[in-house]
């Protein structure tokens, strides 16, 4: 390999890594920010995950 090409691959990792880096911080951001009102049921329980598939 030539000096330009293993460059180029370490441009590409750097690339990926922080897009990985990026996508995580959102996905916990968002499940941060998410109210429990708008996920199953509203009520963080057994019995409020079984209301709600019943239902």
């Amino acid at each position: 390999m030539t000096d330009g090409t293993s460059k180029a691959y370490g441009m590409v990792g750097i690339v990926l890594a922080a897009g990985l880096l990026l996508l995580l911080a959102v996905g916990i951001g968002a499940w941060w920010l998410w109210p429990m009102e708008f996920s199953f049921g509203g009520e963080n329980s057994i019995e409020g995950m079984v209301a709600q598939i019943r239902s």
